[in-house]
């Protein structure tokens, strides 16, 4: 079983950075990342996570929108009481 979370947000005026800092936050919390970019004449950046809190992590920097999922395995617990901690 798994925990999923997506969030959709306005992009910034500087996706690289944006790519830089989500990479660096998630290495701070031990993810393995790994950088991509599609192809095309205005490639759209992104970093991959694996390990750490989460399972599997994807953040997007399309200039039209960014965007960021993770997944996780599920945990024994109440998820009401574990959100109210800033586990969730």
């Amino acid at each position: 079983m798994q925990y999923v979370y997506a969030e959709v947000r306005s992009a910034s005026a500087d996706p690289r950075a944006d790519v830089e800092a989500v990479e660096r936050h998630w290495k701070e919390l031990g993810v393995t990342t790994e950088r991509y970019q599609t192809g095309g004449e205005d490639p759209i950046l992104g970093v991959r996570g694996r390990g750490g809190p989460v399972e599997s992590s994807d953040f997007r920097a399309d200039p039209r929108g960014y965007t960021i999922d993770g997944s996780s395995l599920c945990v024994a617990g109440d998820f009401d009481k574990m959100s109210l901690d800033g586990q969730d």
